[in-house]
Formats: structure tokens, C-alpha cells, sequence
């Protein structure tokens, strides 16, 4: 996703947690962030340990308002808009 890497790459320079939530699989994320050079974050919720469905995906909820949320989908975007 274009855009990504810094932000990313400056969490992980300041200790700041981060996390990946995606229906994705652990082979595809963990491919993905290989080939694009990301770092791999401390904590992810991939398919594998998604009980709730997609839209929940298993996350707690978090103080929305310290939280960024980078998406690949309109429905995504909405959804990270959204939360609170």
C-alpha cells in the first residue's frame, strides 16, 4: 500500500505499538511484509485466530482516537472511520 512503509517504519523506530488485523492469512501477510520490506509488527490478528468474522476479527477495542488506521477497501476505510 503506498504510503505505508514510513509511518510504519517510524512506529517501530519509536517503540510505538502496532499491530496488523486482516483476514489474511499468517503465509500471505508474512510474505507480503517480506517482499515490500515492512517490518513485522509485535501483535497481528490474521485468519487463523479470527473468531467474530471480519468485522470484528477478534481486536479489543482500543481509545480509537490514538489509533491510525491504514485500509485497502471503501468498506474498510468507512469501518476505521467509524470506529469509536
Amino acid at each position: 500500500m503506498p504510503g505505508a512503509k514510513a509511518p510504519l517504519n517510524q512506529a517501530e523506530a519509536q517503540l510505538a505499538p502496532w499491530a496488523i488485523v486482516t483476514s489474511g492469512t499468517t503465509g500471505l501477510v508474512t510474505g507480503w511484509l517480506k517482499v515490500l520490506g515492512l517490518p513485522k509488527p509485535k501483535h497481528m490478528v490474521l485468519a487463523e485466530d479470527a473468531l467474530m468474522g471480519r468485522q470484528s476479527l477478534g481486536l479489543e477495542a482500543k481509545d480509537t482516537k490514538t489509533c491510525f488506521v491504514f485500509e485497502d477497501t471503501p468498506a474498510g476505510i468507512t469501518a476505521g472511520k467509524a470506529a469509536d
